[in-house]
């Protein structure tokens, strides 16, 4: 890496973040990058291909550029150009929340079609199977993790980690931000209101905005187990009561 950027200064761990391997700042005589590195036999190696791949014909002004990429020691690492900035309040009355949902309607206009030709299908997802295909068929590009933590916000929004990305529906990356609106402290009926501000969002029937909530409530609520109390743990936990607490609200009559 060093013969593409010249010598590392300074390394900076960053801590947190739902995929394992390295996540580090780089200081390099002229500027700094961002470093994200996992080992080739990992099984989420996949998903650090997948950005790699996305992250290379992203239209500009959605994420981090992607600056090189390569296969080192058994490592796959990715390094980006680094932005500076700090997560989003998502909570009621922040000025945040437009520059979010801004941003969400950006990537779905921008995304419509896929630039990347071989993201999965979200009805292909274990969590969807069961739901009707009808509902969540389309040709966006989605991120499926628009969590506070793959938001950096400065002048503008910038959206990270698009390992998970799936194709389906546009409206769907709005309905995945309602939990985390929820969490920061919005009712189920605000975060939803909120969401169909997104005109994608506001196009989807009522069935199909209740049949995701009801699987996102499913899906987070079985995988809390997976993880030891911490942080992490704590994160899952609040999704899933938030998402439960969406699901409840699509079916009251």
């Amino acid at each position: 890496m060093e013969r593409e950027f010249g010598p590392v200064l300074r390394l900076s761990e960053r801590p947190g973040g739902h995929t394992p391997g390295i996540s580090a700042v780089l200081t390099l005589a002229n500027r700094r990058v961002f470093l994200k590195a996992i080992e080739v036999c990992h099984p989420l190696s996949k998903d650090h291909q997948l950005e790699a791949g996305i992250n290379s014909v992203l239209p500009p002004g959605l994420g981090p550029r992607l600056l090189w990429s390569d296969t080192v020691g058994g490592w796959l690492a990715l390094v980006f150009e680094f932005v500076d900035g700090r997560h989003p309040d998502l909570s009621p009355r922040s000025p945040d929340v437009p520059m979010v949902l801004e941003k969400i309607s950006m990537l779905i206009d921008f995304l419509t079609p896929s630039p990347y030709a071989d993201a999965a299908a979200i009805s292909d997802h274990r969590a969807y199977r069961t739901a009707p295909m009808e509902l969540l068929t389309g040709d966006t590009l989605l991120h499926c993790s628009p969590r506070p933590d793959n938001l950096i916000i400065n002048s503008e929004v910038h959206v990270v980690d698009w390992g998970s990305s799936r194709v389906g529906a546009g409206w769907l990356v709005v309905a995945f931000m309602v939990p985390h609106f929820i969490v920061a402290g919005h009712s189920p009926r605000s975060a939803e209101a909120l969401a169909r501000t997104v005109p994608a969002f506001r196009a989807a029937s009522q069935k199909a905005v209740a049949t995701v909530a009801q699987v996102l409530a499913t899906y987070w609520g079985s995988r809390i187990d997976h993880y030891p109390p911490g942080a992490l743990y704590d994160y899952r936990v609040r999704a899933a009561h938030a998402a439960g607490s969406w699901a409840a609200h699509c079916n009251t009559p």
